[in-house]
C-alpha cells in the first residue's frame, strides 16, 4: 500500500500511547475486519486527530476545542457494486453502505485500541453476528500526516479500492 503500512504489533511495546502519539502526529489509523469467504472487507473503521479543524467533522463538534483534543471516528460498511447484478446506474464500484460517525476522547479510544488486542495477530475466527465467515483483523497506519480533509468518506474509499486491488480482489 501506498500511504499505508500495517501496524507491527510485535515491535510495540506499549501500543495504547504508540497509537496516542500516531493519531496526535496527524496519522490516521484504519481498522477493517476482512471477510475471507468472500474476499472483503466488511467494516473499517477511521481513527483521526484534527488539530487544525480541516475536517468536515467540525460542525460535528461542541467546539473546535473538543475537535483538537479527542479522536474522530468513522465506522463504515461497505458496498461493493461490482459485485451486485442489480446496480443502479452511476454507483461507483466500491462505496459506502452505511457508516457512523463518532468523537470520542483518548481514554475511551486507547481502551477500544486494548479491547482488539486479541486480534493484533491476524488470526481467522468464525463471525456470527454475520454470516458464520471467516474473518481477520488488520490494523494499518498512514506513513505520513493523513488527509483529513477527506476523512470520512474519500479516504477510506481510497483504502478500501487499493487493499481490494492489493489482495486481487477488485480491477478497475
Amino acid at each position: 500500500m501506498k500511504n499505508y503500512k500495517k501496524i507491527p504489533f510485535n515491535r510495540i511495546k506499549d501500543i495504547e500511547s504508540y497509537v496516542e502519539k500516531k493519531l496526535k502526529a496527524g496519522h490516521i489509523i484504519i481498522q477493517i475486519r476482512v471477510n475471507e469467504d468472500n474476499k472483503q472487507i466488511d467494516e473499517l473503521i477511521s481513527y483521526a486527530n484534527d488539530k487544525e479543524c480541516e475536517s468536515y467533522y467540525r460542525s460535528l463538534t461542541d467546539s473546535d476545542e473538543q475537535l483538537r483534543t479527542c479522536v474522530i471516528s468513522e465506522c463504515m460498511e461497505l458496498y461493493y457494486a461490482f459485485k451486485d447484478e442489480k446496480r443502479e446506474a452511476g454507483t461507483c464500484d466500491i462505496d459506502i453502505d452505511a457508516d457512523l460517525q463518532d468523537v470520542i476522547d483518548f481514554y475511551e479510544f486507547k481502551k477500544d485500541i486494548k479491547d482488539m488486542k486479541e486480534h493484533y495477530s491476524g488470526e481467522s475466527f468464525q463471525w456470527k453476528d454475520y454470516d458464520d465467515s471467516s474473518c481477520h483483523y488488520e490494523f494499518y497506519i498512514s506513513l505520513e500526516k493523513g488527509d483529513i480533509a477527506n476523512f470520512g468518506g474519500c479516504l477510506e474509499i481510497d483504502f478500501v479500492t487499493e487493499w481490494m486491488e492489493e489482495q486481487g480482489y477488485y480491477h478497475k
